[in-house]
């Protein structure tokens, strides 16, 4: 998320949103329809995408709840 680069407290470092690191992932999970994301790329490189916003354009590995 680019508005939250970092959780301090959890010791978390958001990461650059890039095919590689789409597909390194177990699964994405969508919890913020930010304006300017490529969900294009999202669908085609992220292994199962949970998508809680309905942004992702619908495929077999995107699952929209």
């Amino acid at each position: 998320d680019p508005f939250v680069p970092q959780l301090v407290r959890k010791g978390m470092t958001g990461v650059d949103l890039t095919p590689e690191t789409l597909a390194a992932q177990d699964v994405v999970v969508v919890v913020t329809d930010h304006d300017g994301t490529d969900w294009e790329m999202v669908r085609t490189h992220a292994p199962p995408v949970v998508d809680l916003r309905n942004a992702v354009p619908a495929a077999p590995n995107v699952w929209k709840l």
